[in-house]
Parts: C-alpha cells; sequence; structure tokens
C-alpha cells in the first residue's frame, strides 16, 4: 500500500487538467495513488486521464453529475491510505508540495490536516499574486470564524478523522466545503500550514469560486452563522445575534457598529478559551485586520467616528495598537490599486 493517496475529482477540466496531473505525477515523494473522480466530464477529460500509462493513477467514472463535494466523498470511501492529499483539476502542486506534507504530519502526529502557502496564476500559468496562511492552531483556530484557515485544494489529512469519524464533507454545501469541514474538525483536533507556497491556484471564469459567487455566500452565511457556536461555545441563536454575525461577510455595511460589537464579543470569548491569544502577535493580527476591514467597507461619513471607537478599544492594548497602525499602514499603501472598488462603494453605494 503507498502512504498517500491524492484525491481529484474533475469536471471538464480541459485546458489544465494535463498540467495538474502532471505536477501530481512529477512529486519528490513517489509512494502515492492518485485517485481521479471523474464527475460525467463532457469534454475529453477522461481521454486525457487514461492517456498517462502510469500505475499510480486510479480513475472513477460516476453515473451521474453529482457535484464535487459528493464527488469527493466518494473518493475518500474509495481511499485505502491514512493520508490524503486534495488536488484541484486546475491548479498545480510545486514538485515538493507531498514531500513536506508528509514530513509535517510524520513529526507533528497531533496536527490532523496541514496546508500550505499559495500562489495565484492566470490562465496562462503567469503569477499575479499569492496568500499566505498563518501557520499555528491558535491563530488558524482564530481566523475560522472568519475565513477558511485551510486551502482544500491543498491540504494533506488523515482519513481516519475527516472520513471514519467526522463523515467527510457535507454533502448540502456545494462550493464551501472547505470552510464547513474546518468548523467541525477545529473543536476536537488540531491543524497547522507549512509555511511555504507549495500551490498554484489557478484563477479563471470557469473556476467554481468565480461561476457561483451567490450560492457560495449562502454557504458562508450558514457556515459563519454555525462558527461561534461550535468552536468558542456561544448558544445565542436570537436572530438579531444571528444578524450580526452575518455582518462578518457584508462588504457594503449598513450597520458598522454591529460588525464591531460581535469581532469585540467573539475575541473576549476567544481569550477566555485561550488566554494565550491576548500575547499572540498572529491572533492580534488578524484581529487588527478585523477593524480595519470595518473602516474599509463603511462609507465615510461614519469612519471617523468608528475610527474613535476603534481607537478606544485599542488603547487598552498597547501592542494591539501598535500592530493595528502597522495593518492600517499597509492597508492605505494598497488603496490607490483598490480605488476602482471603493470609492462606488463608499461614496456612492454601489458594488462593481
Amino acid at each position: 500500500m503507498p502512504d498517500v493517496t491524492v484525491l481529484m475529482t474533475v469536471y471538464n477540466g480541459l485546458p489544465y487538467l494535463s498540467a495538474a496531473i502532471e505536477s501530481i505525477l512529477g512529486q519528490t515523494f513517489c509512494d502515492f495513488e492518485f485517485l481521479i473522480v471523474n464527475d460525467c466530464s463532457t469534454d475529453h477529460s477522461r481521454d486525457v486521464i487514461l492517456g498517462y500509462n502510469d500505475p499510480r493513477i486510479r480513475l472513477i467514472d460516476n453515473t451521474e453529475n453529482i457535484n464535487q463535494t459528493r464527488s469527493l466523498n466518494r473518493g475518500l470511501e474509495a481511499t485505502r491510505t491514512e493520508l490524503v492529499a486534495r488536488m484541484d483539476a486546475d491548479d498545480i502542486s510545486h514538485p515538493h508540495r507531498l514531500e513536506k506534507q508528509f514530513k509535517y504530519l510524520s513529526y507533528q502526529p497531533d496536527i490532523v490536516a496541514v496546508g500550505t502557502n499559495l500562489r495565484f496564476i492566470d490562465t496562462r500559468g503567469k503569477v499575479i499574486g499569492d496568500y499566505k496562511f498563518p501557520e499555528d492552531d491558535l491563530t488558524l483556530r482564530w481566523m475560522q470564524l472568519f475565513d477558511c484557515p485551510v486551502s482544500c485544494g491543498a491540504v494533506m489529512f488523515k482519513r481516519s478523522v475527516i472520513w471514519d469519524r467526522l463523515g467527510g464533507f457535507e454533502p448540502s454545501i456545494r462550493y464551501s466545503q472547505d470552510w464547513e469541514l474546518w468548523s467541525r474538525v477545529i473543536p476536537e483536533y488540531r491543524i497547522g500550514n507549512v509555511p511555504e507556497m507549495l500551490v498554484d491556484v489557478r484563477q479563471h471564469p470557469g473556476a467554481s469560486s468565480s461561476a457561483a459567487s451567490v450560492p457560495m455566500l449562502e454557504e458562508q452565511k450558514k457556515i459563519i452563522r454555525e462558527n461561534p457556536k461550535r468552536i468558542l461555545g456561544i448558544t445565542d441563536d436570537s436572530i438579531e445575534w444571528l444578524d450580526k454575525v452575518e455582518s462578518l461577510l457584508e462588504k457594503r455595511l449598513r450597520h458598522p457598529e454591529d460588525r464591531l460589537s460581535v469581532i469585540e464579543t467573539l475575541f473576549e470569548r476567544f481569550c477566555e478559551l485561550h488566554p494565550e491569544a491576548k500575547n499572540s502577535s498572529a491572533v492580534i493580527k488578524i484581529l487588527a485586520k478585523q477593524y480595519i476591514e470595518v473602516l474599509y467597507y463603511t462609507q465615510i461619513p461614519r469612519q471617523i467616528l468608528l475610527l474613535k471607537r476603534i481607537w478606544t478599544s485599542l488603547s487598552q492594548s498597547p501592542r494591539l495598537s501598535s500592530i493595528f497602525l502597522y495593518e492600517l499602514g499597509s492597508a492605505v499603501r494598497l488603496v490607490p490599486t483598490r480605488l476602482r472598488y471603493w470609492i462606488p462603494r463608499n461614496l456612492f453605494g454601489v458594488d462593481i
């Protein structure tokens, strides 16, 4: 038996499928099975997969199109190894990706899932950006309350936990299945990220995150409502509280004070459960960015009043004040590149 299963689902993966497959077959870590679930592709994706004469590839054909989440669960059910590495059919894994994630999990047996940092590429493979995730479990636990802490297409995890104990990905979630999964993993288990960029995520119009923004947002609302209960034990199910929590996803704030109160409530409760978070620069950095997002998504006349309220909270912690000012300076430097979004949203109240 190999040590790792690389699990990839495919639905009409052309023209990027070959690059994705070859990036896995070219890994420095060779002891894996490459399990590919073809979700009834109508292009030549199946022919491309069968064109690779590599015994590590195992193809499963769905008899009907069941979407990526259910295809992932079908793949997990058929997996025969403890470690599973996810791969998307339009991305590229760097040659040392599997090797470094395998070593990470070998050296830290208490970690059940480990991701990597990401580079973003365009349709031609040109690098157009990057994203660095926090590394340690405490910070990722805090990040989960606001955003996805581990990329689903760049993760390696333990099947005994993800599939056997938690039942895999939630079938009702089609586009944000990774974020929902971590909300069930984090309360009982530890996660992490390799602090290197080991996966290139391709951005193109056909990507699921680009093609389904409205249903994805609805899924994210469900997840962000559940996060405080699952992770912090906040059992308030009132409509007032849940509406305030949903404001964490809004790109144009009607009631920015509600978002501020939610952030402060979450941080207070998080520090009750994890007292070391008060002195964690990584945790405080995420808190500072949340404050800055409130300012960014609020129209100009109200920003001054909000800044005064934020500064009152910041003044209680010199470290938080220092990190906030640094992050604010970084955000200000990015303003010229975001004016085309910021001006319509904040001056005219419309989104583009």
